[in-house]
């Protein structure tokens, strides 16, 4: 089964989460890849699978400017491991200031 994210709220994500995803597969999760505008600067982070496969929580880190930004999801075992072939589509969300 792949991963879908269909939709992520709240749209505007402060440092420290939380990040609400829900999709197709989204039980599979072990990490959430945030990337803010322009790809300057990506950051991983644990990412909780629940509500069989429909919804994955996690919380946007610091260290990502403020603005446009994606998240992506992964099953891979570990961080090293993560790749195009085991992430969900992006979701296009907004990181804003504490």
């Amino acid at each position: 089964m792949t991963m879908h994210i269909d939709a992520a709220y709240p749209d505007q994500v402060e440092a420290g989460g939380p990040v609400h995803l829900e999709g197709s597969g989204l039980g599979l999760a072990r990490w959430a890849v945030f990337t803010d505008e322009d790809s300057k600067h990506s950051l991983t982070v644990a990412a909780t699978g629940q509500d069989v496969g429909r919804a994955a929580d996690s919380v946007r880190p610091d260290g990502l400017d403020i603005g446009h930004g994606t998240v992506v999801l992964s099953d891979a075992k570990t961080k090293e491991q993560i790749s195009r072939s085991n992430t969900s589509n992006a979701m296009p969300i907004d990181f804003v200031g504490q």
